[in-house]
């Protein structure tokens, strides 16, 4: 058995010690880099893994959104309005362009489903209906003066801040006017002039003494939540806040404005058919005829112009 003289055992101990020490402090060190591992919070077992804030937050909830489709019908018996003819219009007939006709002045006609040319847009509860609708960055709406010298569409609906993109394609300059202007540019064949659209309303459009080039409304909106009836009289709305009371609202400045009121379900399509009126202060095509035939009063004089109702 080695025996070991009095100073190498003190040696020996102070060794052991220090590694003992050098253990113990590399323990500590590892426990305090580990990743805490304590309980995050009701119901989870002690000692569970603490779950990242980053991947366990949960999506952001999608709006609530449905769809509205249909068509809107003529009242039965009644007829299509015409639009009240302008002084002066016979004189700016302009050479190459077609001659004036009757449905020149009929903006609204019907189509194989129903009538074209109608607005159907929406409204609701100003607080929920606002909050669902998703984001829509402004755009670019366009009212053409074709090569036949008229304005298509008949009726265009926008949003407020989009811009107005106002065309000349056909072969002659023209004097267009949006609305009511004191100051009306012309607008050379070929040529197209960009107008942001900064407040709501609805802007007759037309053409001045240089020549006829038949007329349109446009309609400037608070939301994009609308939709103009197409060739074949259908409209199809999107992005129709979902499980609330929404009042669909059918318009045009030759007819009364028609409410239903729908609730749609979050992700489906409900469809609808409004009935619509004429004016009584526009001219139908039977009143025309008649005071034709009898001489008494004149169309022009029967149903001058008022200001349209703003939807």
């Amino acid at each position: 058995m080695t025996r070991w003289a009095p100073a190498e055992r003190r040696h020996l101990f102070w060794l052991s010690f220090v590694a003992l020490f050098a253990l113990a402090l590399a323990a500590c060190t590892r426990e305090e880099a580990a990743p805490s591992r304590e309980p995050s919070g009701e119901g989870e077992a002690e000692g569970a893994d603490t779950v990242d804030t980053a991947e366990s937050a949960a999506p952001a909830a999608q709006p609530a959104l449905g769809r509205i489709v249909g068509r809107v019908v003529l009242k039965e018996g009644a007829e299509l309005p015409i639009r009240p003819r302008k002084r002066g219009d016979a004189e700016n007939q302009v050479e190459g362009c077609p001659e004036i006709e009757e449905a020149d002045y009929r903006p609204v006609f019907e189509g194989e489903d129903g009538l074209v040319n109608i607005l159907v847009t929406l409204t609701g509860d100003r607080e929920r209906f606002f909050k669902e609708l998703p984001p829509r960055a402004p755009q670019e709406v366009e009212l053409v003066i074709r090569a036949n010298c008229r304005l298509q569409p008949r009726l265009l609906g926008a949003v407020v801040g989009d811009a107005l993109l106002l065309k000349n394609r056909s072969e002659r300059p023209m004097l267009p006017y949006v609305g009511v202007q004191s100051f009306v540019e012309t607008l050379s064949s070929g040529e197209t002039r960009r107008q942001i659209l900064e407040s709501r309303g609805v802007f007759p459009v037309g053409c001045g003494v240089t020549g006829f080039c038949g007329s349109a409304d446009l309609v400037v909106l608070a939301h994009p939540v609308f939709d103009v009836t197409d060739a074949s009289g259908r409209f199809e709305i999107e992005n129709v806040p979902a499980d609330q009371d929404i009042t669909i609202h059918a318009w045009h400045p030759l007819f009364q404005e028609v409410k239903e009121s729908v609730r749609v379900p979050r992700g489906e399509t409900v469809e609808v058919e409004l009935t619509i009126t004429p004016l009584e202060r526009h001219t139908s095509p039977s009143e025309i005829r008649e005071s034709t035939e009898t001489g008494e009063g004149s169309p022009n004089e029967s149903a001058q112009p008022t200001e349209p109702k703003k939807p």
